[in-house]
């Protein structure tokens, strides 16, 4: 069990802000960075910084050019399938809105990372990419 860490999330990252309306942020984490593979359950990828206060509005994830079928987690460090829980991804798939009921409307109270876990793995590969797509809204309200 191993935590990466995607370019967006690293402690120089700034989390973006945006007074009115939503903010998108796109992220990649090639697989190879990893080195041996995306292969052991609970090996965790730190995904993108989200500032205090937003409310998550849309997370997707995806997954392309990977061997194998992953199953992962996506939630926060003390909620780790907080928008998806065993979200199946193989070959290149897009798992969309995969927010449950309990994450609507939720708001972070301090900057975080959206994390993905893996939970489990048919076939470790270090070839591919990990996608992370999320919308959030700063108004806390």
């Amino acid at each position: 069990m191993a935590t990466f860490t995607a370019t967006a999330a690293q402690a120089n990252a700034i989390p973006v802000y945006q007074v009115g309306g939503l903010v998108a942020r796109n992220v990649v984490y090639s697989l190879s960075l990893i080195g041996a593979s995306l292969s052991a359950a609970g090996d965790v990828i730190q995904m993108v910084k989200i500032p205090a206060h937003a409310i998550i509005q849309t997370v997707r994830v995806g997954i392309n050019g990977h061997t194998g079928v992953a199953t992962v987690n996506v939630g926060l460090g003390s909620d780790i399938s907080l928008y998806g829980a065993s979200v199946v991804l193989s070959g290149s798939t897009v798992a969309s809105n995969i927010m449950p009921v309990r994450a609507l409307g939720y708001s972070l109270s301090a900057e975080d990372t959206i994390d993905i876990q893996c939970a489990a793995v048919s076939a470790a590969s270090a070839v591919g990419a990990l996608y992370l797509s999320v919308t959030y809204t700063n108004q806390d309200a």
